[in-house]
């Protein structure tokens, strides 16, 4: 055997691994199925309010983010000691 079909056969095989694995996932990961607990997820949802949390929590991470990258752009830069 030559070299390229040893390479070719572990890339094979790779995929093989690679496509195994992405079997094992959902389709998609932003679907939840809560069964019977979707009733109780509602009523939590009117007193906790979860998806303004969440949007909260994305907004002061991306600012954090913007931030930090601010940051360290400037450091590498030398601007800031």
């Amino acid at each position: 055997m030559d070299v390229i079909s040893i390479l070719n056969t572990i890339i094979e095989n790779l995929s093989v691994v690679i496509i195994a694995i992405l079997n094992l996932l959902p389709n998609s990961p932003f679907t939840w199925d809560l069964g019977a607990l979707s009733t109780y997820v509602g009523v939590m949802n009117y007193f906790i309010p979860f998806r303004a949390m969440a949007t909260i929590m994305m907004a002061y991470v991306a600012a954090v983010t913007v931030w930090y990258t601010v940051r360290w752009v400037l450091r590498f830069a030398k601007y800031i000691q």
